[in-house]
């Protein structure tokens, strides 16, 4: 075992049992089950329909500058966010979420954001009494 194996094996241990990795894996695997039961999700990953022409942004002359500054601006900006405090406020906010989505409060919150039960329809045929009228 080298050198930064073993440096290693002592830092993985304590993370292993630390509540705030459970909890930060809790509130994830929470935030992916919302996000991807969503409707807004469903709708923004479905197969498009056949007869709708989808238009490629990237390739328009008015969206297309405006894109390439985002691109730069986050490739830039990208390195300061992972030290600065913002990201250290909101992953302690992630943990409060997984905390409070246990509780009775959360978990009615949670139902209200969850879509509703998808209802089978089925097509109706016309009713041959009704066409000879």
């Amino acid at each position: 075992m080298s050198t930064r194996d073993s440096d290693r094996a002592p830092v993985t241990d304590l993370l292993a049992g630390s509540r705030i990795i459970a909890g930060i894996s809790v509130c994830w695997s929470w935030l992916q089950h919302v996000v991807s039961g969503s409707a807004l999700y469903r709708w923004l990953t479905a197969e498009p329909d056949p007869d709708v022409m989808i238009i490629d942004l990237r390739d328009t002359y008015t969206v297309s500058p405006f894109l390439a500054i985002l691109d730069t601006l986050i490739s830039v900006l990208y390195p300061y966010f992972q030290d600065s405090r913002c990201k250290q406020e909101s992953e302690r906010l992630t943990v409060l979420a997984a905390r409070l989505g246990t509780t009775r409060w959360g978990r009615t919150f949670k139902s209200l954001l969850e879509p509703p039960a998808q209802q089978q329809t089925t097509d109706r045929q016309p009713d041959s009494d009704s066409d000879d009228r």
